[in-house]
């Protein structure tokens, strides 16, 4: 036979093949045998992890390792004995035992491997092939060491087919056992056992059996097969097999009886265990039956409760139970044990448990049930409160304390998660007051209300960008809009957190800000404005030391910022005393506005300052700093003088003006009543003055006024004073006279130094001036007494001719009447007054067809006085309407009966001043009345208004004027030509007539200038079309000049001095040829 092991796998050329057959009953012994033996050893390897030590563990798998490799031998022991070959098989003992070594071996190896490994399917396939791999062996070898006459050979593919087979049931097997039996953790370990055992066993008998039939029995040429002798086979099997059942029982009752054992060391020693852990338990253990007797207690009892194992064991549970709780405590067991129901059984709760001492101790109470054969254990744990007790107090008062604190802090703490909506995981009640929300709002998901949602838009993305890229602590400032509607500023510090499961949140502060952030504003635009402001801004600290100062305030006093601040108040408060004590004043509350001092800058000139410091205030009203501001008032001071000196100076004459005039003279009267000094006062009036002003105009006029300044200043001492109260009035104060004579003297020189003014610019003038003079303390002894007493003697003095001096008690001219307001107010009452007309004739026709009427006061002691002697007084005590309205009166009865007598052209003139004009009591509407009460027309009357008249109430007398017109009355502007603005008149007033005045008709000759402007002015009247009437006509030749020039009408002595009404009446007869004779002796009015 070669033996070469490639000849194993190849048949002879020539020889014949033997056929064997098999014992069925055997064949079946021995497939069980390897059941057996798998169970048994796979149930070994199960006890394994029951030993706590390594050779315990390793003995464990070596027997099941051993017992597994008989298993296989025996079964392939078995198997070879089913087979019957018909000739005699005998089998090396050597080889026989041999084959023993590789099926245990290979089984202890890969029972040890997947014991010591996790279970995995690498493991289960290396296991299996390993296995696989021995029983193979085991197979093979064995078949080796059978001697017999035919020759042994293989089947190649049967041959690795039955490897495989062996393979494959064995890693089955194996995946059962340990992959499938961790999985079926509810299955009973026997029954995956039992199923792993059957795999197992098909494993080995598939590989004995496939492997037989890979086997070729050839018998050589020439050889015979032998009888085979007495068959012992199936005896002998039957043994193999009994001995194989005896050790597998062998080793699986060493296996029970070595786990039991193992196990009563363990429950003994888990018991000594549990004992020794009870016991050092902190928390008390109370075992007691289901009578609710005690049946065991640890030290930690007698720690917590006072009662030692000797006090309660045997004794009813209810002992350590407080007594109102004993039945209820009785029933829970009972209702426990009928209903398995379990109330109280399997959970905790707080109870009081009773001390030995009486008391009563807080326990946490949770109670086990342990349901043994026969007997149902309760086992009661009791843990002691006591300190959780204080625990919990101290973490509520803890709570209350953080829960106040966070009610009460001025913001909103908050945690959210940090997701698109900012949902709100906590939030404090203080979101109510920021956003005018409740908090629950904010995290009940029913009613929810997303905080990122009342962010301004403008500030949202912003917002979010920030929290997007925030990785430590962060402050934002945003806006929100809160329920109401108003916007809030929030002040958001925050930092993203994340959570033990990755989970970001965000852990939060919010604030109000919007007070602040205003105010910041508010402080930036006060900064800014004290920046720009040209006032100088200084701080002070309380003590006085500059601490900051602004721009205009280095200019103000010429130093830098860094030459001020740090320096003493002194630097910038001026040229005051008492700076210390400004600054005490301040520092204690005071405010001192606007008090004016000097300060002289570092490189300037001395400059004019208005201060005002005042305290700085903290929120608490405590004073922490001064304010200080300075106004550079140079140019105020300059202006208040130039103000003051214009308050009391007239800018034409530069003499004091009538307010000036008063304080002089207050002054003169206070030094007058200490010292009984006498003073004098001299009232001076130009008599003349207008007819100059208004004929060469007011530049000439204002010469005439300096030259009488100048004459005043002449007679004046050092203490005496001159000023021009208005007009042509002046006032001169004598201090320095002692006796009434001296005061005369000076009096009458003025009067004689004025009547010697003759030219002015080359204008011939002859003026006059009346003068009244008052004495302190004679004439009176306040301000007011010698002002009027010496109005009054000035007016006299006018009264009695012009040009004089009246002083009473001093000689003068001529003595004279005072007249008074109430005997002009009488005389109008009391008819004293009286109309005369005088006469204005046509030049052309010679007719007499229109008069002006004069008034006439015939005064019962003065005689009858022209209208020069009290119309000033009239008008100067408000009399001149009642007046006026008398005259008009008047004047409109006369006019209704010469209407009849001359026509209807025949027209009257009024005079009128310009406070008549202005009085509401006394104008058109007033005359309008009149006239349709005596029905006549507005044409037959013509109003006489001065220049004067329209430049005083320009605006007024115009609109006045247009009333009277609109009754049809026609207008005069009386003394034409005197003023500079004449022509203007004749543009904006409704005028018909122009009166050329007396002055420019007196000296008229063909040679002079006023026959050029009486000519012109003629000419200018035609062209507008008004008519011209000439006054002051006193001669034929003045007559001759004027007709030719085109004057319409003359007036004058040469045709009549003013005249009664009857004179006027015969008058009018013979210049006109009337054909009535007028009715003299009918009444006038």
């Amino acid at each position: 036979m070669d033996d070469q092991p490639i000849s194993l796998f190849s048949l002879p050329e020539s020889g014949l093949l033997v056929v064997g057959d098999y014992s069925p009953s055997l064949v079946l012994l021995s497939i069980l045998i390897a059941i057996l033996s798998s169970f048994v050893a796979l149930h070994a390897i199960s006890y394994a992890s029951v030993f706590t030590s390594r050779w315990g563990r390793q003995t464990a798998i070596f027997v099941g390792g051993l017992a597994m490799g008989i298993g296989v031998w025996s079964m392939h022991f078995l198997g070879m004995l089913a087979f019957d070959l018909c000739t005699v098989v005998s089998y090396d003992s050597f080889i026989t035992l041999l084959s023993i070594v590789p099926s245990v071996g290979a089984s202890w190896i890969a029972l040890n491997f997947i014991s010591t490994h996790q279970t995995s399917k690498k493991s289960l396939l290396i296991c299996g092939m390993l296995v696989g791999a021995g029983i193979g062996a085991m197979h093979y070898l064995g078949m080796a060491a059978m001697e017999m006459a035919p020759l042994l050979r293989y089947d190649i593919s049967t041959f690795i087919i039955s490897i495989a087979v062996a393979v494959a049931l064995a890693v089955l097997s194996l995946w059962i056992r340990f992959y499938l039996g961790s999985k079926l953790v509810k299955t009973h370990t026997l029954v995956i056992n039992f199923l792993a055992s059957i795999v197992m066993g098909g494993a080995i008998s598939g590989m004995h059996y496939t492997g037989m039939a890979a086997a070729r029995f050839v018998l050589p040429p020439g050889m015979e097969l032998e009888e085979p002798g007495a068959n012992m086979s199936q005896l002998l099997a039957y043994g193999v097999a009994g001995a194989t059942v005896v050790i597998a029982f062998i080793v699986f009752a060493i296996t029970l009886i070595t786990k039991y054992k193992l196990l009563s060391l363990e429950y003994q020693s888990s018991e000594e265990k549990m004992r020794t852990i009870m016991n050092s338990a902190v928390d008390s253990i109370i075992t007691i039956n289901n009578k609710g007797i005690v049946v065991s207690v640890n030290h930690a009892t007698t720690s917590l409760l006072g009662w030692y194992a000797d006090d309660l064991v045997g004794f009813n549970v209810n002992k350590i139970v407080p007594t109102p709780y004993h039945h209820q405590h009785d029933n829970f067991i009972k209702q426990y044990l009928l209903t398995k129901k379990p109330k109280v059984i399997g959970s905790g709760r707080d109870v009081e448990a009773l001390h030995k001492d009486g008391s009563r101790i807080a326990v946490r109470l949770s109670i086990g049930h342990a349901a043994l054969p026969g007997q149902d254990y309760f086992v009661a744990f009791l843990s002691d409160l006591r300190q959780r007790v204080k625990m919990e107090d101290s973490l509520k008062l803890k709570e209350k304390k953080f829960r106040t604190l966070v009610t009460n802090i001025p913001g909103v703490a908050y945690r959210r998660a940090n997701d698109e909506s900012w949902t709100m995981h906590y939030v404090s009640a203080a979101i109510r007051t920021l956003t005018g929300i409740p908090a629950h709002y904010f995290m009940n998901a029913q009613q929810s209300t997303a905080f990122l949602s009342l962010i301004l838009k403008e500030d949202r993305e912003k917002v979010k960008a920030a929290i997007d890229t925030c990785r430590v602590e962060q402050t934002l400032e945003y806006r929100i809009k809160d329920s109401r509607g108003n916007i809030r500023w929030i002040t958001d510090s925050f930092r993203v957190c994340e959570d033990e499961n990755g989970q970001q949140y965000v852990d939060g502060f919010m604030m109000d800000s919007t007070r602040r952030v205003e105010d910041t504003t508010m402080i930036k635009r006060y900064k800014s404005l004290v920046e720009s402001s040209e006032d100088a801004i200084v701080s002070l600290s309380p003590c006085g030391v500059v601490l900051t100062c602004n721009d205009a305030a280095c200019r103000l006093y010429g130093f830098t910022s860094g030459e001020i601040v740090g320096q003493p108040a002194s630097r910038v408060l001026g040229e005051i005393e008492s700076q210390d004590a400004l600054i005490e004043k301040v520092a204690k509350g005071q405010v001192i506005r606007h008090f004016r001092t000097t300060v002289k800058p570092h490189n300037g000139r001395l400059t004019h300052v208005s201060v005002s410091v005042s305290p700085v205030f903290d929120a608490s009203q405590q004073i922490i700093g001064i304010s200080m501001i300075s106004r550079n008032i140079n140019h105020e001071v300059e202006q208040e003088a130039m103000i003051r000196q214009q308050a009391i100076e007239d800018p034409l004459t530069h003499l004091f003006n009538r307010a000036g005039i008063q304080e002089k003279v207050s002054e003169v009267l206070s030094v007058s009543r200490r010292t009984k000094q006498p003073f004098y006062l001299f009232f001076l009036d130009l008599d003349n003055f207008k007819f100059y002003n208004d004929s060469y105009g007011h530049d000439v006029g204002d010469m005439l006024l300096n030259a009488v300044a100048s004459i005043l200043t002449k007679h004046l001492k050092r203490n005496d004073i001159a000023g021009r109260l208005g007009g042509d009035e002046f006032v001169v104060c004598l201090r320095d006279c002692k006796t009434t004579g001296k005061v005369s003297e000076t009096a009458n020189a003025i009067i004689e130094d004025i009547t010697r003014i003759s030219h002015i610019n080359g204008a011939a003038v002859s003026l006059s001036a009346s003068m009244g003079v008052a004495g302190f303390p004679k004439d009176g002894e306040s301000l007011t007494e010698l002002f009027k007493a010496a109005d009054d003697a000035m007016y006299l003095a006018k009264g009695a001719g012009k040009n004089q001096v009246y002083f009473p008690g001093v000689a003068s001219k001529r003595s004279v009447y005072m007249l008074s307001p109430a005997e002009l107010t009488n005389a109008i009452a009391n008819d004293e007054l009286e109309l005369f007309f005088q006469p204005i004739m046509s030049i052309h026709s010679g007719t007499i067809l229109k008069a002006e009427a004069l008034v006439r006061w015939n005064h019962p002691r003065l005689g009858r006085l022209s209208p020069d002697h009290f119309i000033p007084l009239a008008e100067k005590n408000g009399i001149i309407g009642r007046l006026g309205n008398w005259v008009e009166r008047q004047a409109l009865c006369q006019l209704e009966r010469w209407t009849t007598l001359f026509g209807e052209d025949f027209q009257l003139a009024i005079n009128k001043s310009a406070l008549e004009l202005i009085d509401p009591e006394y104008g058109a509407c007033q005359l309008e009345q009149q006239l349709l009460c005596r029905k006549l027309s507005g044409k037959n009357l013509v109003i006489e208004i001065t220049e004067h008249s329209m430049l005083e109430y320009s605006e007024a007398t115009q609109n006045e004027l247009g009333k009277y017109r609109a009754l049809g009355v026609q207008i005069a502007l009386d003394d034409f030509g005197t003023g500079y603005s004449s022509l203007m008149h004749l543009k904006h007033y409704p005028v018909d007539y122009l009166k050329i005045d007396r002055s420019f008709v007196s000296s008229l000759n063909q040679s002079n200038i006023d026959y050029r402007l009486c000519k012109g002015t003629t000419h200018l009247a035609k062209l507008l079309n008004v008519q011209v009437v000439a006054e002051g006509v006193e001669t034929q030749a003045q007559h001759d000049l004027l007709k030719p020039l085109g004057c319409d009408f003359i007036q004058g002595y040469f045709i009549s001095k003013p005249v009664s009404a009857i004179e006027f009446e015969h008058m009018a007869y013979r210049h006109n040829h009337t054909r009535i004779k007028p009715d003299l002796t009918a009444p006038l009015f």
